[in-house]
């Protein structure tokens, strides 16, 4: 391990990049132009907390070369600007009254901007006011001596990014739209993404639709390509109760399509919208990854059958964040493939970070796993979830014949009201796609932590039926009160499970009670695995 340094203030700026153990300072290229690059200062101070290791000499000479940097630079320019990343980009969409949806993003992630000294005179009053800040923080960073340098803040979204601006722009209107609620848009739309598609290799473009009802039948997206619709933008799907008839009907010969759905696809944003009435489910990622959803919401009607909200199918890199979502069946599930066919495509979904969610679901559960799960689901974290008015709070769903694998989930600090069953893991739900699964696969369920749950008018505290010779294990139950509001003479039933419970009330089954508590998946865990 070696500690390169070298520093150079050329055109009144320099570029600081650190990473791992090595340091590097050297002097910003642009030939006599001035240039002011963001300064990563987290990753800065990790590789210096690294290089305390070694000793306080060497690390006395990286900390006095900085220092001696940071002040030539300040003497000699008239403002240094460095960042800090931003991890949960701000929702500066919505507090302006705008709605977007960011596809194939490629850009970089978003920074907080600091200025020392006298920050130019374009910058707004917001950003000038952040010189001193800038200081402190840097201070505090030097004097505290270890920083984790890791993207997520506080163990979410690692991929988050805010929208990346677009260097060209059309508008829909342009390729000959009318937003009058009437006129089919179909070619239009079509047509405008495959006129974007040709400045994907130029920093991309970004599809404007400007206030107005624009009528639609389905359109694809394409890389690099930032899709804004204005506040006052709705598009209209051009077949929509018409799903409904067939489905009532037993009319329906096809599977019904989803509002959005995302395949093979990576570095995607979808924020500050709302979906309306989907024929079936509402965003449905397929082995994409690097995937971050906020600022949503999501609305079906009470007693649609089978309309989910968010799923993410076989999805690495995942992020849900501050949606609201009330649909008829699971407001938010994971899946990971059916039976045989996940089992041989064997792409899991892992590393999946909620917080902050409304969930409401009248016929389903507000958060599920499965029961398609063939492909395996693990390193889950939920925290902060808000649950109303629904069947099932969370829900853990599979059955024999599946395979694969549901571990390494965390939930916390979560509020239920108005709910049939608080919480539920069973090993009989599902069917098959055809008779070519092997009966003698089993899943396995183990390492799932539930902890600080508070409930109101709760009917049935928990229900848990594990496989016979299949048992789901590890299942750890702590800080919990869920006062049940039916006379059932037991509120909790259990069968072919294992774990350990703390603080629980009313008293779960014994077998929830019997393992060690060393056996709990912790978020501190959780958060360990994810930055490896």
């Amino acid at each position: 391990m070696k500690i390169r340094w070298q520093c150079k203030c050329v055109c009144q700026g320099f570029f600081v990049r650190a990473k791992h153990a090595k340091l590097v300072l050297k002097p910003v290229a642009g030939g006599g132009k001035c240039l002011y690059p963001p300064v990563d200062v987290l990753d800065l101070f990790r590789s210096i907390t690294l290089c305390l290791a070694w000793g306080w000499f060497p690390s006395f000479l990286v900390f006095f070369l900085i220092f001696f940097c940071f002040i030539k630079t300040i003497k000699n320019t008239p403002f240094l600007f460095f960042s800090l990343p931003l991890n949960r980009p701000s929702i500066q969409g919505r507090k302006e009254g705008r709605l977007g949806m960011q596809y194939k993003a490629s850009g970089p992630r978003s920074y907080l901007p600091f200025f020392i000294g006298h920050p130019p005179p374009t910058t707004s009053p917001a950003l000038r006011g952040n010189a001193f800040l800038g200081v402190a923080v840097l201070l505090l960073l030097a004097v505290a001596g270890a920083v984790d340098g890791d993207e997520r803040s506080d163990g979410y979204c690692k991929h988050t990014s805010g929208s990346t601006p677009r260097p060209h722009s059309v508008t829909i209107t342009e390729f000959g739209a009318v937003g009058d609620g009437v006129t089919l848009n179909t070619v239009a739309f079509q047509n405008a993404v495959f006129y974007v598609r040709s400045f994907a290799d130029k920093g991309g473009a970004q599809l404007y639709v400007p206030k107005g009802r624009w009528l639609t039948g389905s359109f694809d997206l394409t890389s690099h390509l930032t899709l804004f619709l204005d506040k006052d933008a709705v598009i209209i799907g051009s077949q929509g109760s018409v799903w409904w008839e067939w489905f009532h009907s037993h009319t329906l010969n096809y599977s019904r399509p989803h509002l959005l759905e995302l395949v093979s696809s990576s570095d995607i944003v979808v924020s500050n919208l709302t979906f309306l009435n989907p024929p079936a489910w509402s965003i449905h990622p397929v082995y994409s990854s690097n995937v971050t959803i906020q600022n949503i919401i999501i609305h079906a009607s009470s007693d649609s059958p089978y309309t989910d909200g968010i799923v993410p199918d076989s999805c690495s890199n995942f992020h849900i964040e501050d949606c609201s979502i009330s649909v008829g069946h699971d407001a938010i599930v994971l899946k990971s493939g059916w039976d045989n066919y996940g089992i041989a495509f064997g792409k899991p979904s892992s590393n999946i970070q909620i917080n902050n969610v409304h969930l409401q679901s009248s016929l389903g559960s507000a958060l599920a796993f499965g029961s398609e799960m063939s492909g395996g689901i693990s390193d889950v974290s939920v925290e902060h979830l808000y649950v109303r008015n629904s069947h099932t709070g969370i829900n853990f769903k599979t059955t024999r014949g599946r395979g694969g694998y549901i571990e390494d989930i965390v939930i916390s600090d979560v509020k239920m009201e108005n709910v049939h069953e608080a919480i539920r893991f069973t090993g009989y739900c599902g069917a098959h796609p055809d008779d070519q699964y092997d009966p003698d696969v089993v899943p396995v369920v183990k390492r799932v932590t539930i902890k600080d749950v508070i409930g109101s008018n709760i009917s049935i505290a928990g229900v848990f039926s594990g496989i016979d010779h299949d048992p789901f294990t590890a299942i750890c139950l702590a800080n919990i009160s869920l006062p049940i509001t039916s006379d059932l003479s037991d509120p909790w039933t259990c069968s072919n499970v294992a774990g350990f419970s703390d603080s629980v009330f009313p008293q779960p089954c014994l077998d929830l009670s019997l393992n060690s508590s060393l056996f709990c998946f912790s978020l501190e865990t959780f958060r360990a695995i994810a930055e490896i």
